[in-house]
């Protein structure tokens, strides 16, 4: 491997670390980052262009295949997410596509030529998220100082409900262990990027703030979930 490719490679190696020293950079001087509010749907925009040229119609087969867990995925997060959100925000008193397709379609038209380039999507896409989750962090300095333990404490439970409840209904439908997890992943772990973006625009900073912290705290907790079932592989 060339020093050139091993650049994405460190950041998406590094996700967690280069997001939470940004994060600390805004809380320290928000002046730093808050500069891109204005910006954070062409963030978005990139992030999600990025997804797509990682991406092939290939890749939605599957879905066809198993409609019903996909469906059943689908239930769980538009019903179980945000039901639990409101339920949890309300608890603890918290005051609170076409970019998609058009890197599908690229990738799939300009197949070769785009090959030697796409290793280096995935990392602009982690490095775009960092920078609005500093963002945020920047804008909601004053809160999040405030009250930083509950909102942490939300956001986990938050995404703790989601991967439990993900992986309970997969079992009691007797799915396969695999498709379990997977179902666990796809509802307990959400595109918080999107989230960030769509409550910045649409209700304020500090709507977006709880999205921001689940962009750091999935990560964390998928890393976790996922070294626990490699440790437990021989039950798949």
């Amino acid at each position: 491997m060339s020093r050139l490719q091993s650049i994405p490679r460190f950041f998406e190696r590094h996700f967690i670390l280069v997001a939470v020293i940004l994060s600390g950079l805004s809380l320290w001087q928000p002046s730093l980052f808050i500069w891109i509010k204005p910006h954070i749907p062409l963030g978005l925009g990139v992030i999600m262009f990025g997804m797509g040229l990682t991406l092939d119609f290939d890749d939605f087969r599957e879905i066809f295949r198993k409609w019903r867990l996909v469906g059943l995925g689908v239930v769980l997060q538009f019903t179980v997410m945000p039901l639990s959100a409101i339920l949890l925000a309300h608890v603890f008193n918290l005051p609170v596509v076409f970019p998609l397709i058009d890197g599908l379609i690229l990738r799939r038209v300009f197949r070769k030529r785009l090959e030697p380039v796409l290793h280096w999507f995935p990392s602009v896409s982690i490095t775009v998220i960092a920078l609005l989750v500093a963002c945020i962090v920047g804008l909601n300095r004053a809160a999040l100082l405030a009250f930083p333990a509950l909102v942490f404490l939300a956001v986990a439970l938050h995404n703790g409900l989601g991967l439990a409840v993900g992986y309970v209904s997969g079992r009691l439908l007797g799915q396969h262990e695999s498709d379990c997890r997977t179902l666990a992943i796809e509802v307990g772990m959400q595109n918080s990027g999107l989230g960030v973006a769509l409550a910045a625009q649409y209700f304020g900073a500090a709507s977006a703030l709880p999205g921001a912290l689940f962009s750091l705290w999935h990560n964390i907790s998928g890393v976790f979930l996922a070294t626990f079932w490699r440790r437990t592989r021989g039950s798949l």
